[in-house]
């Protein structure tokens, strides 16, 4: 009998590319951790209507009449904002841990800043686009913070900025970056979302003349969105570890 689940969270997304990298993290959960029940909970109720999928607190029923002594809840976010803080209320009936964010300590934001330093083109313009977050403007520290553990890494050779499509910093840095994007003929977008959603696939590098991609009037290629990659699925996984340590 299984005694510990996982449960891991996020968002959500009608995107057939958002369900392909989903079901990529649970094959990546499923190798290490093959003693847990894994399931994914979604927070958008619009897609898991349409995907037919149980909400959170189904979710925890059913593993409950399976037996399941205690959940590992992992959260599948970058910064823990708004979304972290509505479901930090423990489940009952079950003993719970929670993992945690990528971004969580100055300590998560130095080695992500090393990690994002080392992947792109120095002398090919970058932007770094968040979504950033207008009604609760304090998370938006936590992405300033990792940029300037970035430009603190920066060898004098990149050109990069962060941009948001809420909040701070805004778009207005993409703009900034559009004059030296025309004068090398190309620019690059590295976007630091979870999952190759609306935002990614229509805001940032749709064919709509309002995306980044067509803003900036060159060449633009793209890095993959986080989850894509396997150096942060391994990073969630420590993350889960540690939780489940705890």
């Amino acid at each position: 009998m299984t005694k510990y689940a996982i449960i891991l969270r996020a968002f959500g997304s009608t995107e057939p590319a958002h369900r392909q990298v989903r079901d990529k993290v649970f094959a990546a959960y499923h190798r290490a951790f093959p003693d847990a029940a894994i399931r994914f909970v979604l927070s958008s109720r619009q897609v898991r209507q349409a995907e037919g999928l149980p909400d959170f607190d189904a979710t925890i029923e059913a593993l409950a009449d399976l037996g399941v002594e205690y959940v590992i809840v992992q959260h599948l976010l970058l910064v823990p904002g708004q979304m972290y803080a509505e479901a930090m209320e423990l489940p009952r009936g079950l003993a719970c841990q929670v993992g945690a964010p990528l971004l969580c300590s100055d300590a998560d934001a130095d080695w992500f800043a090393g990690e994002l330093v080392q992947r792109i083109t120095p002398e090919v313009p970058t932007v770094f686009a968040v979504h950033g977050n207008t009604r609760n403007p304090q998370h938006n520290r936590v992405h300033m913070n990792l940029w300037e553990r970035c430009e603190g890494l920066f060898n004098g050779r990149e050109i990069a900025t962060l941009a948001s499509l809420e909040g701070e910093p805004g778009v207005k840095p993409l703009y900034a970056l559009k004059e030296q994007a025309l004068h090398h003929g190309q620019a690059h977008i590295v976007p630091l979302f979870l999952f190759p959603g609306g935002h990614v696939l229509d805001d940032l590098l749709g064919d709509q003349e309002d995306s980044w991609r067509k803003q900036l009037e060159v060449p633009v290629s793209y890095s993959p969105t986080l989850l894509e990659q396997e150096w942060v699925v391994d990073r969630f996984i420590a993350n889960t570890k540690d939780a489940l340590s705890r």
